[in-house]
């Protein structure tokens, strides 16, 4: 869980005036003895809605990179097809060709 979410679960039971909370270098420890029934079932729902979070944000997360890949990044075979459509233009328009380098060393031809 984040730093951010902990914070959020300490506020949740600072809340309860009951409970023991003591605080030192190595963090913060709680006497779960006096937790209330109510206070858990906060605790309990927060924590499920963190998760539920989680898998959301992941999902959301593989579904981003599954359109990355598909539609963002080129294979070999849609770099071979560009090309071929590039030098095809070029041919169709002799006249207004120009040809220019990337900073990666390839060549690129375009038509105006």
């Amino acid at each position: 869980m984040s730093k951010f979410h902990q914070i959020k679960v300490l506020e949740l039971l600072s809340a309860n005036k009951e409970l023991t909370i003591n605080e030192n270098k190595n963090g913060v420890f709680i006497n779960l003895s006096d937790l209330d029934a109510d206070t858990l079932n906060k605790l309990k729902q927060y924590v499920a809605y963190v998760d539920e979070q989680e898998k959301d944000l992941n999902k959301q997360e593989e579904k981003k990179n599954q359109f990355k890949e598909t539609f963002f990044t080129d294979t070999e075979q849609t770099a071979v097809r560009k090309t071929k459509a590039k030098i095809k233009i070029a041919k169709g328009n002799k006249d207004n060709i120009t040809s220019s380098t990337t900073p990666d060393d390839s060549q690129v031809v375009t038509a105006e």
